[in-house]
């Protein structure tokens, strides 16, 4: 799973097919707080190919969560999405 948007890097380049990963996510018990990490690729086949991303996103999320169970990468993607920068994101 991940998103893929169009993104414009800090130098200025423009990804028109950027591939962001969650790469890790942290579920705060006791205090809804998710936290969420990702890295973002000039594309898939950059990222297959190993290399470095060309940023980086993270925010911290308060979610209304029953379990941790419930935590999953579905849950950290969705809550990536609801970020400006995300939004319009594609699930690919």
């Amino acid at each position: 799973m991940a998103l893929q948007k169009s993104i414009t890097a800090e130098s200025g380049v423009v990804c028109s097919s950027a591939y962001i990963v969650v790469e890790h996510f942290v579920w705060m018990k006791g205090t809804n707080k998710l936290m969420v990490s990702a890295g973002i690729y000039k594309d898939l086949a950059s990222r297959d190919a190993g290399k470095a991303p060309i940023g980086n996103i993270g925010a911290d999320f308060i979610l209304d969560i029953v379990s941790e169970s419930d935590i999953t990468h579905v849950q950290a993607y969705n809550a990536l999405k609801t970020l400006p920068e995300l939004a319009g994101a594609l699930d690919v």
